[in-house]
């Protein structure tokens, strides 16, 4: 594992990981902290504390004023970004109405997961994009799950 970290150190790298507190996003986290970046989570909670080159920012990406609100302070305490990864998602906090047949599916439920899913992706990416587009070298991640299907 060691030789594969060598070839892709982050070193001085920035990494925000939207949805860092996740399986997915809490695993990636840890890969990027291991290969040497910064990493910037932002997620409606966190499950990591005190790590060394680890920040978390609680930022609602459904809003995007809040959004705008937290580039502002990325820019001034960051000063880049060289990787976006997208792996925020919603699935309610009923499993049983997000996971139900479509015709018992809420209407409210399809909106919150519309807001977070598609609406914040396209809101951190149009922020964030000018940042990246600096480092002429950056990646944007966007990744799906098995609640896609």
């Amino acid at each position: 594992m060691k030789e594969l970290f060598k070839k892709f150190q982050l070193k001085d790298k920035v990494s925000l990981v939207v949805g860092g507190s996740g399986q997915i996003g809490s695993e990636t986290v840890d890969v990027l902290l291991a290969a040497g970046s910064i990493v910037v989570n932002i997620d409606n909670f966190d499950k990591k504390n005190n790590l060394k080159n680890y920040f978390y920012h609680k930022v609602d990406i459904s809003n995007e004023n809040e959004i705008i609100k937290f580039k502002k302070i990325f820019e001034k305490k960051y000063k880049k970004l060289n990787i976006l990864i997208n792996h925020a998602h919603y699935i309610g906090k009923d499993k049983k109405k997000f996971f139900s047949t479509l015709e018992k599916y809420p209407s409210k439920e399809w909106k919150k997961t519309l807001e977070t899913n598609l609406d914040g992706l396209f809101y951190i990416t149009k922020n964030f994009i000018k940042l990246l587009i600096k480092n002429k070298s950056s990646v944007i991640l966007n990744t799906s799950s098995i609640y896609g299907k």
